[in-house]
């Protein structure tokens, strides 16, 4: 178990003792949620990082130039 764990643990124990079970349970509540919200703004984070990359990429893929092969470039293949 890791130390954040054990704390949360030890803060759950101390709600619990000196608030009630009542408000224990809100507490557990409260950090379920913190913790679905912690995992929601991750999620976001690394989606919209990736989309940002993705479109540096495409502006960066748009500015190179581009040859275009000199039998593409003739009349010849439009009246194919």
């Amino acid at each position: 178990m890791d130390e954040w764990l054990i704390f949360e643990k030890y803060e759950g124990e101390m709600v619990k003792k000196r608030q009630g079970n009542e408000a224990f349970t809100e507490w557990k509540v409260e950090k379920a949620q913190e913790k679905a919200d912690h995992s929601e703004w991750e999620r976001v984070t690394r989606m919209t990082a990736e989309l940002v990359q993705r479109k540096q990429a495409k502006v960066k893929f748009a500015k190179e130039p581009v040859k275009i092969p000199q039998d593409l470039q003739s009349d010849d293949l439009d009246s194919s």
